[in-house]
This record gives structure tokens, C-alpha cells and sequence, in this order.
């Protein structure tokens, strides 16, 4: 038999007991049963919080992978996170022709004066 039927050895010591205690097996199948009830049937406003919880870690869980996928390639969106001074290369426009008649010697005595080395 299934553990859902009653068995006639369950009927007989049920009905062996005496009417009080009887009356609070009832009290307790009611409590259990209108427990179990309010528990399957959550109310509207658990169902909003239950969805709005879902949706927020939905979204943090994205703009963490975008954040991540932005910070380390660089290439798939263009923002800046941190303080971060880094240039773009194509912002750059120098040739050598810019900088064919700087030395070495003259460009760290321009920057170190005091340390010439050459």
C-alpha cells in the first residue's frame, strides 16, 4: 500500500483513542494542512520580490562579464575604468621625421641636467 492510504490497523488505533485526543490528532492534520496550503499559494507580493531578485542578478551578473571583458580586451568597448592614462594609438601621428635629429645624450641632458652621463 502507498504511504498516502490509511491501513484498518491505523483505523482501529485511531478509533482506540479517546475523543480528546482524538480531537487533537484533527486540530493537528487542520494546522498541518492549512500550513501546507499557505506555503504552495505565496502572495502576490513575494512573487514581485522573487522576480525582481532574479532580474537584479541577472543584470549584475552582466555587468560583471561586461566589465571584465572590457577592462581586459580592451578592444569590444571603448570605456575607462579606474584612472587609468593610457593612449591610443591612433590618436598618435608622429614620423621619424619628427624625431630623426633627437640624441640620446641630448634628450637625457635635456631631462637630467645635473646627471649627464655622456
Amino acid at each position: 500500500m502507498g504511504q498516502n492510504q490509511v491501513t484498518p490497523q491505523c483505523l482501529e488505533a485511531l478509533e482506540s483513542l479517546s475523543p480528546e485526543q482524538q480531537q487533537g490528532i484533527k486540530i493537528a492534520f487542520a494546522e498541518g494542512y492549512l500550513a501546507a496550503e499557505h506555503r504552495k499559494t505565496p502572495s502576490r507580493t513575494m512573487k514581485w520580490l522573487k522576480v525582481t531578485q532574479q532580474l537584479l542578478t541577472i543584470f549584475l551578473f552582466l555587468g560583471v562579464i561586461i566589465s571584465l571583458m572590457a577592462s581586459l580586451s580592451g578592444s569590444m568597448f571603448r570605456i575607462q575604468l579606474g584612472n587609468q592614462s593610457e593612449v591610443d594609438p591612433e590618436d598618435i601621428h608622429v614620423t621619424f621625421d619628427d624625431v630623426k635629429g633627437v640624441s640620446i645624450k641630448g634628450l637625457f641632458g635635456a631631462l637630467c641636467p645635473k646627471h649627464s652621463v655622456f
